[in-house]
């Protein structure tokens, strides 16, 4: 379905990024990895897809380091796509007990390393007028957002705002940008969560159902294909009927 399409991932090694980077290779895309230290994951996937997989360490706090591994990726031929699928371990926290520090670092992580990277690669696909962007948001940012978790759901609320506005600049250049936003979902980062609270946002979810990795990555998958091509500045609700907008 992708037709070899070169894909770039970030946070490929976590248990959404890994679920989306499995499917993309499926349907015979090309990925590069980024991956941040654990890179189990990545290494499964380069042994079960060999050649369709570049991989790279990247610390995507560094701007110097960011811009030296895609120079080195667009050297060696333009991206097609690019997924935004990094984040990192969150603790609940007061929002008392919480500093500016706090906010910076999940802003910087998710949003301003999501707008370098897409500075960088997006001249290309401007020149080829073709493109396409996602972002993993997260229902967080719609209705109600979670107690204990406002650095978190600040730093989404920025990427999702960036999001809206990339889509509406780069519309002309025939360049999609569009967001996914899933609910709960039980994976390494949500492991320290109350087991109380994954009860209960499956019981709030109408389908009934959990949502999981897949889910994510399916969603992703028709967004990145040509079955979404007039569709941009959309934030794809992933719930089960638990978050309407």
């Amino acid at each position: 379905m992708l037709s070899k399409k070169r894909i770039l991932i970030t946070g490929a090694n976590s248990t959404i990024g890994s679920s989306i980077s499995k499917t993309l290779l499926e349907n015979n895309a090309n990925l590069i990895l980024f991956y941040h230290e654990n890179h189990d994951s990545v290494d499964r996937l380069k042994e079960l897809f060999n050649s369709s997989c570049e991989s790279y360490k990247v610390n995507l706090l560094d701007d110097s380091q960011t811009i030296s591994v895609i120079t080195n990726v667009l050297e060696k031929g333009d991206i097609d796509c690019f997924v935004h699928c990094v984040s990192i371990p969150f603790s609940l926290k007061n929002i008392l007990d919480l500093n500016w520090e706090n906010y910076l670092f999940h802003i910087q992580l998710q949003t301003k390393s999501f707008l370098k990277i897409s500075q960088l690669i997006i001249p290309k696909m401007k020149a080829k007028k073709s493109g396409k962007i996602v972002s993993i948001i997260s229902t967080s940012t719609m209705g109600k957002p979670p107690s204990n978790m406002s650095d978190y759901v600040v730093s989404k609320y920025s990427l999702l705002g960036i999001s809206k506005c990339l889509a509406i600049e780069m519309a002309r250049f025939n360049i999609n940008v569009n967001c996914i936003s899933p609910s709960f979902i039980d994976t390494n980062l949500t492991q320290f969560l109350p087991s109380k609270f994954k009860e209960i946002s499956l019981n709030q979810t109408p389908l009934g159902k959990e949502i999981t990795p897949q889910d994510v990555a399916n969603t992703t998958l028709f967004l990145l294909s040509e079955n979404s091509d007039n569709i941009t500045g959309e934030n794809i609700v992933v719930s089960g009927g638990q978050t309407f907008h």
